[in-house]
């Protein structure tokens, strides 16, 4: 596996809340997994306290892995986004990466 991950985030009915994370940039490292094993990609968003807004919950993650179509829900609690910011739009890591 190489490359990014898709990566939104979601309200309760699986609906797509502000923008899609962005690519970092980083290259992408070749991932060789064995059957049942996992890999990760680090998410990372503007603490929404600091942006001056009012918080929309959320209650997850959509992910498509990388060169994939399907995606999978990630549920998450304690989640919120500003989902109208200007100032920083959600970002994703490649597979295989810690930041």
């Amino acid at each position: 596996m190489q490359g990014y991950p898709g990566v939104s985030l979601v309200d309760a009915s699986g609906a797509q809340v502000g923008p899609a994370a962005a690519q970092t940039g980083q290259a992408t490292p070749l991932v060789t997994l064995p059957a049942g094993q996992s890999t990760t990609a680090t998410f990372r968003q503007t603490n929404p306290g600091v942006l001056n807004c009012t918080p929309v919950p959320v209650q997850g993650f959509r992910v498509y892995p990388p060169g994939q179509t399907a995606s999978v829900i990630a549920t998450a609690s304690n989640l919120g986004t500003c989902p109208n910011s200007t100032q920083e739009s959600p970002q994703i890591s490649p597979v295989g990466t810690s930041a």
